[in-house]
């Protein structure tokens, strides 16, 4: 499996034993197509495991992956901040899904929900850092 998505079968031991706590978008994104479940849920636990329509993440949708890559690169740029989708796998995979799933997703009004999605995202994980709580397990940090 590690080969089929372009990692070295190290990496995939690593996930498994619960060493590598976040992963690089792209990585994520293959990896979730790969196991035919949702990247958001293979991230976070949340959401539904397999999607409504699970051919679309069997196959990545370039003009999705470039869709979603595009309005996170725009939002995060325009935050004055650079866009570095492998520090926040998690919000790509959020993109991604939502663009795959909306067949009007770049419409004004769907932008704004995906906008909202995001920020609440990002608060529960201030939340979750403030909590003393690891980002990416729940787990009270020791």
């Amino acid at each position: 499996m590690a080969r089929r998505i372009g990692v070295r079968p190290a990496s995939a031991y690593y996930w498994e034993d619960g060493s590598t706590k976040s992963l690089k978008g792209e990585t994520l994104i293959a990896l979730s197509s790969e196991l035919g479940v949702s990247p958001r849920w293979l991230m976070t636990g949340k959401g539904q495991m397999i999607p409504a329509t699970a051919s679309q993440f069997v196959t990545l949708d370039p003009t999705i992956l470039t869709a979603a890559f595009r309005f996170l690169r725009n939002v995060i740029e325009g935050q004055g901040m650079p866009f570095e989708a492998d520090s926040d796998p998690e919000s790509v995979a959020l993109a991604y899904e939502w663009f795959a799933a909306q067949p009007d997703a770049q419409h004004p009004t769907n932008v704004i929900q995906l906008g909202r999605k995001l920020a609440e995202l990002k608060k529960a994980r201030e939340v979750r850092r403030e909590s003393g709580r690891d980002s990416e397990t729940g787990d009270r940090a020791k």
